[in-house]
């Protein structure tokens, strides 16, 4: 029997072997579930950091040998490969292992003095660079990939038969049209051996396991896991009290990182807090802030950035909770807190300064970007006609709200009379907000052309409607509303005719019921289309 130690452990090596061991079960069920990819991500991981630690020990003229058999570099290369999606490509993990060890680590000086946990630091890095791939890129537990579809998404070319989004952005996007008795009927849920999320639920055990395990070796405390699971727990279960709108509280605690970084990611001791209400203040700041960008921000696990939020306030805990012999060390790091909030006033208010100079050219670009796409949209009415100046028309009070009002219609005639027009509409559902479209229509109300001018959807996904990154769009082009059936006008997952994009649902489904809305609008109200031009 493995006996507790009557004192935390202090060698460096020590507490990085401890905590490697206590991984290996989260690894094995991570391995059962997701596939061969968690390895490869692992390997490759070890590898980088291992690497990135010699070149930076090198370049600062710094013993090598000594500094890589702590085991730091490579317990930070596995908790940044454990945090990436199993079917990352060599190249996400190898630069989000490369950024944890030379821009979390080094860059502040090496061990013990990096103000940020380095692993999140490198996961952020990743997802704000790469959204594509750290969001589409996770695998499904019931479709676990063999070792050649394994090795084949680790080389870039993962399939999607297994892979997809995660459980929390399936919630944020899939499941958001759906009741809760919907949701559970999907397989992840119904399949699942424990009652909450096939596999998910194995690798959230194994993960606590090793946690409590490293409790009893008092190598972390209880504090930080309890205040960041007690916290998501409550904050969840108070605004779940509409099952069918809200992410259920097992699913926050289960199917993102909240149980690996309870007890893996935020005991940090560098970055975190060190005292034990501290910890535990650290943890309960963390938990509100995933919750409230899980809930409200763009992405669908928050873990990585309220990490880096918190790490900026560990130190005035540390300063405030700390006996005084730490106080020096507390305070030293809040003057640096300072420093660097200092410096983020500044850069705001510079930010600020430039906007309100920037700000008449930024309207004066955006109505030249609005004509240029006016002017490619009604192009194949101008071979015999030619654009004419707007006319503003007030809308009806059963209008759609899809339709932007006044209703600003830009004819097209010819030495006929009016052959076309060119009008806004909008849809107010896209998954980051309000999607600003324009619609080009012939005499019959047949579409010329369709562009999104402006929208603040996800790089990578819901940014596919602009002709830039895929055709989706102009496979409206040539279609009248009486062409399709009310039923029709919708994407393939609702039963309609329409594609949506793999892992973004939302963006599709706004543009097509915002265009239906208008165009069954505007094929019993054909005369708001005409001018007397």
């Amino acid at each position: 029997m493995i006996r507790r130690p009557d004192y935390p452990p202090r060698d460096t090596t020590l507490v990085m072997r401890t905590v490697l061991v206590a991984l290996l079960p989260g690894i094995i069920a991570m391995t059962v579930f997701f596939g061969l990819g968690v390895l490869f991500n692992l390997a490759t991981g070890i590898l980088s950091a291992v690497a990135s630690e010699a070149l930076c020990l090198g370049m600062r003229q710094r013993q090598i040998q000594p500094r890589l058999r702590d085991m730091s570099a490579v317990l930070t290369g596995v908790l940044i490969a454990l945090a990436l999606p199993q079917a990352a490509p060599w190249w996400l993990v190898v630069g989000a292992s490369m950024s944890s060890i030379v821009l979390g680590k080094h860059l502040y000086g090496g061990l013990g003095q990096n103000p940020v946990n380095p692993a999140m630091l490198g996961y952020a890095l990743m997802l704000i660079s790469a959204p594509v791939a750290m969001t589409t890129l996770w695998i499904n537990p019931l479709a676990t990939p063999d070792l050649a579809a394994a090795w084949s998404a680790f080389l870039g070319q993962a399939s999607d038969a297994v892979t997809g989004a995660t459980t929390l952005d399936l919630y944020k996007t899939e499941f958001r049209a759906l009741t809760a008795t919907e949701a559970a009927r999907n397989p992840l849920f119904s399949q699942a051996h424990l009652g909450f999320i096939y596999g998910y639920e194995w690798v959230a055990l194994a993960y606590l396991a090793g946690g409590l395990w490293l409790i009893y070796q008092r190598v972390i405390t209880w504090h930080t896991p309890a205040g960041l699971l007690a916290t998501l727990a409550v904050i969840s279960a108070f605004f779940s009290f509409d099952p069918d709108t809200a992410t259920p509280v097992w699913v926050h605690l289960i199917a993102g990182a909240g149980i690996f970084a309870a007890f893996f990611i935020l005991t940090d001791p560098v970055s975190g807090a060190t005292s034990p209400k501290g910890r535990l203040w650290f943890a309960i700041g963390v938990g509100v802030l995933t919750y409230l960008i899980r809930t409200y921000g763009q992405y669908p696990d928050a873990i990585a950035f309220a990490v880096l939020l918190m790490n900026f306030a560990a130190p005035p805990y540390q300063a405030s909770h700390h006996g005084s012999g730490n106080q020096c060390e507390g305070l030293g790091r809040s003057v640096m807190t300072l420093r660097l909030a200092s410096f983020g006033l500044i850069a705001s208010l510079f930010v600020g300064v430039i906007y309100v100079i920037t700000k008449p050219l930024i309207l004066e670009s955006k109505e030249e970007a609005r004509i240029a796409e006016l002017y490619a949209l009604a192009e194949p009415l101008l071979s015999d006609g030619t654009i004419q100046t707007p006319i503003s028309k007030e809308l009806p009070s059963d209008a759609p709200t899809s339709l932007v009002r006044p209703l600003l219609i830009t004819p097209i005639v010819d030495t006929t009379g009016q052959i076309g027009a060119v009008i806004p509409f909008r849809s107010t559902e896209g998954y980051s907000g309000t999607i600003q479209l324009l619609i080009a229509l012939d005499k019959n109300q047949k579409i010329v052309g369709l562009r999104a001018i402006d929208h603040r959807e996800t790089p990578g996904l819901g940014d596919k409607i602009d002709t830039q990154k895929t055709d989706w769009i102009l496979k409206f082009n040539g279609l009248s509303y009486q062409d399709l059936s009310p039923n029709e006008w919708a994407v393939k997952k609702d039963g309609g005719r329409f594609d949506s994009f793999t892992g973004a649902t939302i963006t599709p489904r706004a543009i097509v019921e915002a265009l239906r809305d208008t165009m069954s609008y505007l094929n019993t109200h054909p005369e708001l289309l005409e001018t007397s031009q």
